[in-house]
């Protein structure tokens, strides 16, 4: 019995089996077709993508450009306006120091003191003329670029102390600008 198994398995034509493997690779490279075309598809498609990227990144790039080329003509622009205001102002300052300069000077005695709380300097100003005066103080520190106006009231022949509790803590280096309408305009550094 075992003999007739195997003579059996003995009797498949060779044509059988060749068909099998025929068809078998014939399979594998239909598979293999269909994941090449697919590859080829998605290639195509990630190009398509690049492409329309490229071309968004040319258009935002000629926009972008555009931009500025027009941002720089608006600051040459700016920069011309700015000249011509800075010539005009100097020459306003000009007269102005002429005008300025033929006022009397101002009639303001001014000192320092150290504060007793250890707040600073106290500013003391004397008002020598026999009128009120009215001061328009204008104090700048450079160092912390703070810069503060005031005004103050001074009677005929009257002293006054300006320092922290009037809202500034002077300190060595503080400009102070001192301005009434009738007179020239005093400015000192604080030592």
């Amino acid at each position: 019995m075992p003999r007739t198994i195997l003579s059996a398995s003995s009797n498949k034509r060779p044509g059988d089996r060749r068909l099998l493997v025929s068809v078998v690779l014939n399979a594998v490279l239909f598979v293999a077709l269909c994941c090449v075309g697919l590859y080829a598809f998605m290639v195509k498609v990630d190009m398509e993508e690049q492409k329309g990227l490229l071309i968004r990144n040319a258009v935002n790039q000629q926009r972008l450009e555009a931009h500025l080329s027009q941002a720089r003509n608006d600051l040459a622009a700016a920069r011309q306006e700015a000249d011509d205001l800075r010539g005009r102002l100097n020459a306003q300052a000009v007269g102005e120091a002429t005008l300025d300069s033929a006022k009397p000077a101002l009639p303001v005695e001014i000192g320092f003191r150290k504060s007793f709380w250890r707040r600073g300097l106290i500013a003391k100003l004397k008002n020598q003329s026999t009128r009120s005066l009215v001061l328009v103080l204008a104090i700048r520190n450079p160092t912390l670029s703070r810069f503060r106006r005031y005004e103050l009231k001074l009677g005929p022949k009257d002293q006054e102390e300006f320092g922290y509790s009037e809202g500034w803590e002077f300190a060595s280096g503080d400009e102070l600008a001192i301005y009434h309408n009738d007179y020239r305009g005093l400015k000192i550094t604080v030592p």
